[in-house]
């Protein structure tokens, strides 16, 4: 009888420690699929400042200016963030968008990624 106890509880363990795994790695999905979908969007942002570009023949002076000439769009988000946070940095006719702060820590990646750059195209680590 304490033999079956003890395989029990073994067996519970087990199982516990096997579904706290799985939790585990289906959060790390998620995360990376998220962060995917950043560089997916961080992409799309490029293309709408390649065209305010091409339109002005000068780089916006932020990312809100490409929404004030398409009202009513929206500008893409982070799926981590319901808040803006793509950032617009310019300098000397080339500029980058990066994804500001830490929200993809649960992915691995290093602050303010992915970024994309004019110069060398997306950057995501």
């Amino acid at each position: 009888m304490r033999n079956v106890t003890v395989i029990g509880s073994i067996v519970v363990v087990s199982a516990l420690i096997g579904f706290a795994g799985m939790y585990t790695m289906r959060e790390q999905r998620r995360a990376i699929q998220q962060y995917l979908e950043c560089k997916h969007r961080l992409h799309s942002l490029s293309f709408l400042v390649e065209a305010f570009k091409g339109r002005h023949h000068r780089l916006p002076g932020s990312l809100q200016e490409l929404t004030d000439e398409n009202s009513p769009m929206s500008l893409p988000r982070c799926p981590c963030s319901p808040e803006e946070n793509y950032v617009l940095e310019t300098a000397s006719g080339s500029y980058t968008i990066l994804c500001k702060g830490q929200k993809h820590k649960s992915a691995g990646k290093e602050p303010d990624t992915p970024w994309f750059t004019s110069k060398k195209g997306l950057i995501y680590d």
